[in-house]
């Protein structure tokens, strides 16, 4: 069974769930922006589907653009297993909601990471499969800035800067919490934007906040290993953010947002909040006091989900040969 894993864009899941399911990864980039893009990925996608002749496609959505010639794709060539892996953003009902309906419809699966967001695939028709993110494989480089992260104390947030993750909360609650006067670093990823601070970045700068702005991939697994621990937040009720999974697979833990899907998936691996800046500072003083602790809790369950997502592939691979 020839299979195939598209996207146009780099995402740590889809590398992680082409490589557990043994599809062909193909990460389709260009470097042109607006309409010539989508030409150009579009005509690159075809291309690569009529050169290869897959029996399954599994594809992202986001992006819309690919998802919509995958089903057609699906509509011409009605023997081809077709799986959708929507993100969140894929199922908000104010963004491309009867688009994305038709798009789960047709796809012969949709992948979502929680209950909660297969219940949203089940009311637009389609037919959903619950799959969490795979544990991705971890790997450094050594070099000169990634050895310094071992001679250091620090606290890695990681984020992209986007509207649902509260960065001025863990900015605030760290300059209140005692960590600082202790010589540890709180090193925040992402360009920096200055609008969603409440301060000026170099007030945050004087309390050992470090703004780390754009990470190369083998720095950035470096610090995650290095770290005392990471912080990975989102405001979104059903979001299970790459963080979370990407700190287990160096065996670290991780601060999360207390949504009901995280917590019942990572469990004791990890410690939660609810993103206000009186919470956060409490669970950095816990986590800071017992992060040996999460870390063992974390590389045991580290061992019970790769066991779990090897299931999940195996069933999911049955349903594509029994189509």
């Amino acid at each position: 069974m020839k299979s195939v894993w598209l996207t146009w864009e780099r995402q740590t899941r889809n590398k992680s769930m082409a490589d557990l399911l043994g599809a062909e990864y193909c990460e389709l980039i260009s470097p042109y922006k607006g309409w010539r893009r989508y030409l150009q990925l579009s005509w690159k996608t075809l291309r690569l589907v009529a050169h290869q002749k897959p029996d399954v496609i599994f594809f992202q959505n986001p992006s819309i653009v690919l998802s919509l010639l995958c089903t057609v794709l699906k509509i011409i060539r009605r023997n081809i297993f077709t799986v959708a892996d929507f993100h969140n953003c894929a199922l908000d009902k104010k963004k491309f909601y009867a688009l994305n309906k038709f798009i789960s419809r047709k796809a012969s699966l949709t992948l979502v990471t929680n209950r909660p967001l297969s219940y949203l695939v089940e009311e637009m028709g389609g037919n959903p499969f619950i799959f969490p993110d795979p544990i991705p494989s971890a790997h450094y480089t050594q070099n000169d800035a990634t050895q310094n992260c071992n001679h250091r104390k620090f606290i890695l947030f990681i984020s992209s800067w986007a509207d649902d993750e509260p960065i001025d909360q863990v900015c605030e609650a760290f300059i209140n919490s005692e960590l600082k006067n202790e010589g540890i670093a709180l090193i925040i990823t992402g360009k920096i934007k200055a609008n969603k601070l409440s301060k000026p970045a170099e007030i945050y700068a004087n309390h050992n906040v470090e703004f780390a702005g754009f990470v190369p991939e083998d720095n950035y697994w470096e610090l995650l290993r290095s770290s005392i621990f990471n912080i990975d937040l989102t405001t979104r009720d059903d979001c299970m953010v790459c963080g979370a999974y990407e700190s287990l697979s160096v065996h670290n833990t991780v601060l999360l947002s207390n949504n009901q899907p995280t917590m019942d998936y990572f469990k004791d691996a990890a410690l939660y909040t609810d993103n206000s800046v009186l919470d956060l500072t409490e669970k950095l003083k816990i986590l800071y006091q017992n992060h040996l602790v999460y870390k063992a809790q974390a590389e045991k369950m580290l061992v019970e989900l790769q066991a779990e997502e090897q299931r999940k592939a195996n069933e999911l691979l049955k349903r594509a040969r029994a189509k």
